[in-house]
């Protein structure tokens, strides 16, 4: 079975002002590769080329008495930290999705798919010591 997971793009750290909501079948997500901030995930069933997600996080700079604190007293361990908790996040649905015995669509209440403020509070990504959003953008080609 399957699970749509209904997403609005995030550009600049709000809700697109589009409001496109993209459609992506979890269950044919097939590989990922991360970089400090980011977390791109492709996925395809349509016999062309592959379509990839890609979540954009930052972070602040945690004292190491925290368990913010990764690598180093700076905000390159938050925004790493953040993109486990993107790849955490997001494969748990894909595999929920893998092992479902009923179709599900995750994002359709309301209307807009999942917000940047849902991803963030679902997957829990902070951003020590600012008002910033962590999730700075997520983009669907």
């Amino acid at each position: 079975m399957a699970t749509m997971l209904l997403i609005n793009g995030v550009d600049s750290s709000a809700d697109s002002t589009t409001n496109v909501v993209h459609g992506i079948d979890l269950s044919e997500v097939t590989s990922l590769i991360t970089t400090g901030t980011t977390a791109v995930f492709t996925w395809g069933n349509d016999g062309g080329a592959a379509n990839t997600i890609t979540f954009t996080v930052t972070g602040g700079d945690p004292s190491s008495d925290t368990d913010e604190y990764l690598i180093s007293d700076d905000a390159a361990g938050q925004k790493m930290k953040n993109v486990a908790r993107i790849v955490d996040w997001f494969m748990g649905m894909v595999h929920a999705s893998k092992n479902s015995k009923t179709h599900k669509i995750i994002g359709l209440k309301g209307g807009k798919g999942l917000t940047q403020k849902m991803i963030t509070a679902q997957a829990g990504l902070t951003f020590t010591g600012a008002t910033t959003e962590p999730l700075v953008t997520v983009g669907v080609a």
